[in-house]
């Protein structure tokens, strides 16, 4: 299970641009193929259930089509299984969307923001970060936004141990951030809902 613990980064909740000026002068090769085209999920520590899987594909594709931002979930084992042994997941995160190639820099032969989100989970690492372009620079409280998504989201459901749920949940509420719209609520705790059912005194 992925755990919290004030203090102690036993999981790290990472999110922020790709620059090119953060990366690494010898770049390393992350050794993941990238998914092909309209497909966005690369489920390799198995997390995901075929349901949650399924319901990614629709969102994210439709997102694509909608307004060219793709949103590509990744999930693996380890860093260390795919290249990143002894790095940093802002690194990892940081060389895979950009070896990848995950957004638009041009568009219809227009230059183009990059809006393109990588939604990238290491089971055994207990690390998971949220990278996106730099297009999301000009979008008012951004950083913010997706900071949200992982604490209300994403991680509630990660220390349950329902990874599936959580990241489902993480890629259901960064559409909303791409699309303007309002954020998903956060889940209650069971004592919330036992308290609005009036089932506590």
């Amino acid at each position: 299970m992925f755990r919290i613990a004030a203090g102690a980064a036993l999981l790290a909740l990472a999110l922020g641009r790709t620059s090119p000026a953060q990366l690494p002068a010898e770049r390393q090769l992350i050794e993941l193929e990238r998914p092909e085209p309209r497909q966005f999920v690369s489920d390799h520590a198995d997390l995901i259930t075929a349901e949650d899987e399924a319901r990614i594909q629709e969102i994210a594709d439709s997102l694509l089509t909608d307004l060219a931002v793709p949103i590509i979930v990744v999930t693996i084992n380890s860093m260390a299984d795919h290249g990143g042994a002894g790095m940093r997941i802002e690194t990892f995160a940081h060389l895979l969307f950009d070896q990848w190639g995950i957004g638009h820099v041009r568009l219809a032969d227009q230059e183009y923001w990059n809006r393109g989100i990588l939604l990238l989970v290491s089971k055994n690492d207990r690390r998971a970060r949220i990278q996106y372009g730099a297009g999301w620079d000009e979008v008012a409280g951004a950083n913010r936004m997706a900071q949200d998504i992982m604490d209300n989201q994403i991680v509630p459901r990660f220390k349950k141990g329902d990874f599936s749920a959580g990241i489902v949940a993480g890629v259901t509420a960064l559409d909303a951030m791409a699309r303007g719209e309002p954020q998903p609520r956060k889940p209650m705790e069971w004592w919330q809902g036992a308290l609005l059912a009036g089932g506590i005194a």
